[in-house]
């Protein structure tokens, strides 16, 4: 009876134990899933914060630069670098710090255990990692040149894309039937890309591969070193598979270490790309003690300004000497070239003038607050541009508060009302790209 009563008791005892497992076991796989989902959302959100801040910086810088720097640039090498480039950072900004630390951790805690079970062995399994180092730098190098060029042949391809498929482009390649002449560049650049992504597809596969080889010969080290210590009798076999093991487990986060080194050093080249473009210095700047321009009379003043497009090159303007009171009006008659269109970019101040001043209503055009420049300077371009929304949301483009009413009065100011009534939804009616959907007169 008492035998009964004690076997009962250790079959609970048993039984709770295996419980007690159980319930452990679920609580570290339940855990280990809440920490690699917290893991994903920390990794994420420092990634997606610095890309979102990278991407406002650019654009924000780039809304600063001349237009010297636009005519001088095509738009889909700036579509690259603001969208492409900055989400191609993704990969170097996401996760890899906490995939370092935890790699590290991993690396450092196994290295320790295997250098108390045997040093010789851990020195023997830990001499080849070192070699490992030159393959990456080199591998980093060469991933960091082809990433360059595949995204300078990428922006080069959406430059193009940008000029043939916007309407002006298509109207234009239409007009001279150069439709297979634009097929063959197209196929160019894609040409060019698929070759550049097989070579950064080659140069990763031959990566994988010799961290296979290296993988596998460190194992092989220790089994062959060890072996020969357990027929000498100075170890045992159980060390020598625990210490291949550990072996195995040294080299994983070592090899994933090796991997974050070379996603870094590969995405050196887009941030390159788009420091690029954040070192661009800002030719016309606002100063720290601008002003805000009053009410606006009109006087205007040239006092000789000269201006040239390009350091070292021919002036546009030499000498100009303007003087208009407020109210008069005034026409700026020649021939192409002859600076026209130069005065007004100067007047509306996308330029600064090399010498001299230009003058409203006594203010230096440079101690003015940029805003109120652009306030006080109304511009009707020789090329319209609208954008593709509605008529109301192009005419409230110059006044972004403007009610609806107030849109309705200056639509009718411009005559309007004649061609407002034909269209069929009115000031909403969408105008298309470049306002294509209206006629030249119209636009």
């Amino acid at each position: 009876m008492l035998f009964r009563s004690e076997a009962t008791l250790g079959a609970q005892g048993s039984l709770a134990r295996v419980n007690l497992t159980f319930a452990m076991l679920v609580g570290t796989i339940v855990a280990s899933g809440l920490v690699g989902v917290a893991t994903g959302y920390t990794n994420q959100t420092i990634g997606q914060g610095i890309m979102f801040h990278l991407r406002s910086e650019l654009h924000q810088h780039l809304q600063q630069l001349s237009v010297r720097f636009f005519t001088q640039t095509r738009t889909g090498e700036i579509l690259s670098r603001v969208s492409t480039d900055v989400n191609g950072v993704q990969d170097a900004v996401t996760g890899t710090f906490t995939d370092f630390i935890s790699n590290a951790l991993t690396l450092l805690i196994a290295i320790g255990v295997m250098y108390t079970l045997h040093w010789q062995l851990t020195v023997a399994a830990l001499v080849i990692l070192p070699l490992w180092v030159f393959p990456t730098v080199k591998l980093g190098s060469v991933m960091r040149r082809l990433i360059r060029e595949w995204h300078e042949e990428s922006a080069a391809l959406a430059s193009q894309l940008e000029e043939t498929l916007s309407v002006s482009g298509s109207m234009l390649v239409k007009t001279f039937g150069r439709q297979e002449h634009e097929s063959a560049r197209f196929e160019e650049h894609n040409q060019r890309l698929r070759s550049i992504a097989m070579r950064r597809l080659i140069a990763g596969r031959w990566f994988n591969m010799a961290t296979g080889l290296f993988g596998g010969l460190a194992p092989a080290l220790i089994y062959w070193f060890g072996g020969r210590a357990v027929i000498g009798e100075s170890l045992t076999l159980g060390s020598v598979v625990a210490m291949a093991v550990l072996t195995q487990r040294v080299f994983q986060p070592f090899a994933a270490i090796a991997r974050v080194n070379t996603t870094v050093l590969s995405s050196l080249a887009l941030f390159e790309r788009i420091f690029d473009y954040l070192d661009l210095p800002v030719d016309v700047q606002e100063r720290p003690n601008a002003i805000d321009l009053p009410r606006a009379q009109g006087a205007l003043r040239f006092e000789g300004v000269a201006f040239a497009y390009a350091p070292g090159a021919p002036f546009a303007l030499h000498d100009i000497d303007i003087d208009v009171r407020a109210g008069q009006m005034v026409a700026l008659v020649g021939p192409s070239g002859a600076g026209k269109t130069t005065v007004t970019y100067l007047l509306q101040r996308f330029y600064d003038p090399v010498r001299g001043r230009v003058l409203l209503d006594g203010h230096d055009l440079r101690d003015l607050t940029l805003a109120s420049v652009a306030n006080a300077v109304g511009a009707v371009m020789q090329d319209t541009f609208l954008f593709h929304s509605s008529l109301a949301d192009n005419i409230r483009y110059g006044r972004l508060d403007a009610r609806d009413e107030e849109v309705r009065a200056a639509a009718s100011a411009a005559g309007l009302n004649e061609m407002i009534a034909r269209l069929p939804e009115g000031l909403d009616t969408v105008v298309g790209e470049r306002g294509y959907r209206l006629s030249g007169g119209e636009k």
